[in-house]
């Protein structure tokens, strides 16, 4: 059985040269319906859980951020979901040691050969991500995967790639649109200051009155 990346949604904000890619969420279903078989939809989708699973891990085992893991159970009477929940910031550099390569260590845990470094980290703001196993509980409805990550512009676009990689040929005709959308934006140089969002993206637009 197939996993679909089937619903993909994003956040993106910026301004002057703070923000971007603020934040991800995508929804991973098994192909066929929702009227599958449970255990082969578990089956199926457990190594889409491992796989971002380790991701995380991977990423806040880094130096860089201060963060960690903590075990997730949200439960309704029709529904409940599983998983894991990833927060901290961004650590402030110390003057006595040497920057660290964070576009190389990126690279090495995403598989993207050259990340977007752009946007400029708050530290002050805490950064979110999770990784949830879920499902109604009525047996002849799908299982599902969630992934949402809000750690900043670097890591969500490489997550972003990540994600194109590993399921190219397995997302969704509507989530591929949106993912359109995202690179058109991403492919804009919003770190200039002197970018008029307004006159450059708004036809016939002159400045307001």
């Amino acid at each position: 059985m197939n996993v679909v990346l089937a619903h993909f949604a994003y956040g993106l904000q910026v301004r002057g040269r703070k923000g971007g890619l603020e934040h991800l969420q995508m929804r991973f279903d098994p192909a066929g319906g929702a009227r599958e078989d449970r255990e082969a939809a578990t089956a199926a989708l457990r190594p889409v859980m491992e796989r971002y699973t380790d991701i995380f891990d991977q990423l806040v085992a880094e130096d860089f951020l201060k963060a960690g893991r903590v075990p997730v159970l949200d439960e309704w009477p029709a529904a409940g979901d599983v998983g894991y929940e990833w927060s901290g910031s961004w650590r402030r550099r110390s003057p006595f040691h040497r920057r660290p390569d964070v576009a190389g260590r990126l690279s090495a845990i995403f598989g993207v050969q050259e990340p977007d470094m752009r946007g400029q980290e708050e530290r002050h703001v805490t950064h979110r991500a999770s990784v949830t196993f879920g499902a109604r509980k009525a047996p002849e409805t799908l299982r599902h995967v969630e992934v949402t990550c809000s750690f900043g512009h670097k890591v969500n676009v490489c997550l972003l790639r990540f994600a194109q990689s590993l399921h190219d040929g397995n997302i969704a005709e509507a989530a591929l649109d949106e993912m359109r959308n995202l690179d058109r934006a991403l492919s804009l140089a919003w770190e200039r200051m002197d970018v008029d969002w307004y006159k450059a993206l708004v036809p016939g637009a002159e400045d307001p009155a």
